[in-house]
């Protein structure tokens, strides 16, 4: 199975995403404006404490202190509001679209055939429904602070070509290079990730073959041989 980022399974689960954004539009407009309101004050707050040491205290015009300092103090309202919107509505999100995920993927469950149940252990399913599941859920619970973190980086490229044109095409220059280094992190990630679930999945279904039978499996003696299932 092909693991990659451009793999079959991380388009479709890329295109899940999007489509579970659009089914909840309010939700994650709140979530992703919240995390910009956050963004944006914390950007904004060196920048005021920079203008009261410049403008103000070095200047010699204190009459600037003021007004700064309430900026500041303002600055510091809007981030502690857009961190308490961005998380309200962020978790909301996540939640909403693992139970959402979970509905579907019984109503899923229930349509098919008699020879899938029969074929696939009880522990596989409850694998895929409790742990796969709730990593998609960490998945909608990031996303707004993670677009944030991408607007961050362009703010801040930018404020450093206009402050300093050489020192902001020198940081600019990394952002390929940590890009790169990301998409080639996470490549190698997927696939430890997707190997980490299928080992739960064959945990989760010798544990629940072991508890569902556990009178034959003292009735045989089979303790010693299903411990060592466990540990294997």
């Amino acid at each position: 199975m092909s693991t990659g980022l451009r793999s079959p399974e991380v388009r479709s689960g890329l295109g899940l995403i999007g489509r579970t954004l659009l089914g909840y539009r309010k939700v994650s407009a709140a979530a992703i404006a919240g995390a910009l309101l956050w963004m944006g004050a914390l950007v904004a707050i060196p920048y005021l404490i920079g203008s009261i040491i410049d403008d103000a205290i070095s200047a010699g015009d204190r009459t600037r202190i003021a007004p700064l300092v309430g900026w500041l103090v303002a600055a510091g309202l809007v981030q502690g509001i857009g961190i308490g919107v961005r998380r309200y509505f962020g978790f909301k999100l996540s939640y909403r679209a693992e139970t959402d995920l979970r509905n579907r993927m019984f109503e899923h469950l229930q349509r098919l055939a008699f020879n899938f149940h029969d074929q696939t252990s009880t522990g596989q399913l409850m694998a895929r429904a409790s742990s796969d599941l709730s990593q998609v859920r960490l998945v909608f619970a990031m996303l707004p602070i993670t677009i944030a973190n991408v607007g961050m980086l362009v703010i801040v490229v930018t404020v450093l070509i206009v402050i300093d044109p050489v020192l902001g095409v020198v940081a600019s220059l990394a952002v390929p290079t940590l890009f790169a280094s990301a998409n080639r992190f996470a490549g190698k990630v997927i696939q430890v990730s997707f190997r980490v679930q299928e080992r739960l999945a064959d945990l989760s279904e010798v544990v629940e073959e072991a508890v569902g039978g556990i009178q034959v499996v003292k009735a045989y003696g089979q303790e010693d041989q299903e411990a060592a299932r466990l540990e294997t």
